[in-house]
């Protein structure tokens, strides 16, 4: 997953171009991170159940996918865990912010990723009560590569995630699908919300 994870920067790069640092440099983590861990499955022969962690095999897990939280990195939008971008000025090196908080972040779509994949049910730090159907990680994977490639662009925020990814699975599985469904609820389960407007789409 890492080797997957650091060549999906690349992806990144020649694509989207989201730029490395406040929300977009956490979506640039994230899908990283997504890529990185499908990589693994598909190395695995798509064999046996997926652990989510990212770093285990060197032993040192650095991310939870399925569980944010247990590496200090949010599960729900601008909640617990939450590194505060506003009025924040990106950094790097040991003594920066991480480009304010692209890392930590991340847990935001990484856990998004892992309830469109497999499913869930729980409640968010909003209070919001969720039940996530899971599509399984390879239509995840396709929509969330598409999403990246095609819709996002360098300075696209969380927001924008949520309508380029439902407009992805729209294209490839159909609007009114289970895949949309998926995709829409995921969102809601980390709080990031608001109502699907294709305008939104073009505006960058």
């Amino acid at each position: 997953e890492i080797v997957g994870h650091e060549l999906s920067h690349g992806v990144t790069q020649h694509t989207s171009g989201l730029i490395y640092a406040k929300e977009p440099g956490a979506l640039n983590e994230s899908f990283s991170d997504c890529m990185g861990i499908s990589t693994r499955y598909y190395a695995d022969g798509g064999a046996g159940a997926i652990d989510w962690l990212i770093g285990d095999e060197i032993g040192a897990v650095i991310r939870d996918m399925a569980n944010p939280k247990s590496h200090g990195q949010p599960d729900t939008y601008l909640r617990t865990f939450w590194y505060n971008t506003v009025g924040c000025i990106p950094t790097g090196g040991q003594s920066g912010n991480d480009y304010c908080g692209v890392h930590r972040n991340s847990g935001v779509m990484n856990k998004w990723y892992y309830l469109v994949s497999v499913g869930g049910n729980g409640t968010n730090d909003n209070g919001f009560v969720y039940n996530v159907p899971g599509i399984g990680i390879t239509k995840a994977a396709a929509i969330t590569y598409r999403m990246n490639s095609h819709y996002n662009c360098s300075i696209s925020q969380y927001i924008d995630a949520r309508n380029n990814s439902i407009r992805s699975a729209i294209d490839l599985y159909g609007s009114g699908s289970p895949e949309v469904f998926s995709v829409t609820a995921a969102w809601d389960a980390v709080g990031v919300t608001g109502t699907y407007n294709t305008i939104d789409l073009w505006m960058h």
